[in-house]
């Protein structure tokens, strides 16, 4: 579909897309908790857990150094590892990303706040 891009420009599509992606999930969840009237708020004293994913293209042992000082600090980190060695389907990727967001989800009792780290894998 992309292969008449040239590896830069199609790299940047790819990049795009998956931002688009990440924030079509955010405005859903943003307006699902509001149309479902649900007051709860977060407890800011516990924060809850974190996803890391990395990059297009990206391996999963460059997160090693994020994931290890996140857990140090006592927090649930979850590696949400790509489908296709990291270059496979965006949409692939974005229902493994939710899938994981709900399951980290599903073992806490009270509302929380779900962080996402997401890392660019270096050009170098």
């Amino acid at each position: 579909m992309l292969d008449h891009l040239s590896g830069p420009r199609r790299r940047l599509v790819l990049i795009v897309v998956a931002v688009l992606v990440a924030a079509a999930v955010a405005v859903s969840v943003v307006v699902g908790v509001r149309v479902t009237g649900e007051d709860d708020v977060a407890a800011q004293d516990e924060p809850g857990p974190v996803l890391v994913v990395p990059g297009y293209g990206g391996r999963v042992a460059s997160l090693d150094p994020l994931v290890a000082e996140l857990r140090s600090q006592g927090r649930d980190v979850v590696v949400v590892a790509p489908s296709g060695g990291g270059t496979g389907d965006l949409r692939a990727q974005a229902v493994r990303l939710g899938t994981a967001a709900a399951l980290s989800l599903i073992h806490i009792s009270e509302p929380t706040r779900l962080s996402l780290g997401f890392r660019m894998p270096s050009s170098a």
